[in-house]
């Protein structure tokens, strides 16, 4: 037998999830998509790329001693061409600046999305650059992970060849 309250819960419940799941895909809906004479958007165009998602913010706690900090990340376009992926940054007068400069404002972009490639837009000069950051780790740390590498290969060969020889 179902009780009122038990009812009155469950219709709240029901709800509350209803209301966030369409404020949800209201807010991905209208996050940031670019309009037709967007700058930016046009200068990828014509550069064959297809603008597939405007401005993202990811949300990025900050933490200083004991103060709080709520920031976010802003990636301007999500871009794509020949099947490849790219996070898309404005970066304004970046003629002239030197690579620290560039490596400091692209990191963050590509420690949030590894799998994509960098681009950043210079609309006052009209360019569009593709930005390539390398990590480059000390000889001992690759050589420890080539060794380590190879020690699971070769257990897993081992171990294989142990489970066919099993098996006949």
């Amino acid at each position: 037998m179902v009780h009122r309250q038990d009812l009155f819960l469950a219709v709240l419940i029901i709800a509350w999830a209803a209301f966030t799941l369409i404020r949800h895909f209201q807010e991905r809906s209208h996050r940031g998509k670019p309009g037709p004479r967007d700058a930016g958007a046009l200068l990828l165009r014509r550069a064959g790329f297809e603008v597939v998602d405007g401005r993202r913010e990811i949300p990025v706690a900050v933490e200083v001693d004991d103060h709080h900090y709520d920031s976010h990340l802003i990636v301007d376009y999500i871009a794509q061409r020949q099947g490849r992926l790219y996070a898309v940054k404005r970066v304004h007068d970046a003629s002239g600046r030197a690579g620290g400069f560039i490596r400091d404002v692209m990191l963050p972009y590509k420690l949030v999305y590894p799998q994509y490639g960098l681009l950043y837009l210079d609309e006052e000069h009209g360019k569009i650059r593709d930005v390539s950051l390398r990590l480059w780790l000390p000889w001992s740390t690759r050589l420890r992970r080539i060794s380590h590498n190879l020690a699971w290969m070769a257990g897993g060969a081992l171990l294989f060849y142990l489970l066919w020889q099993g098996g006949r």
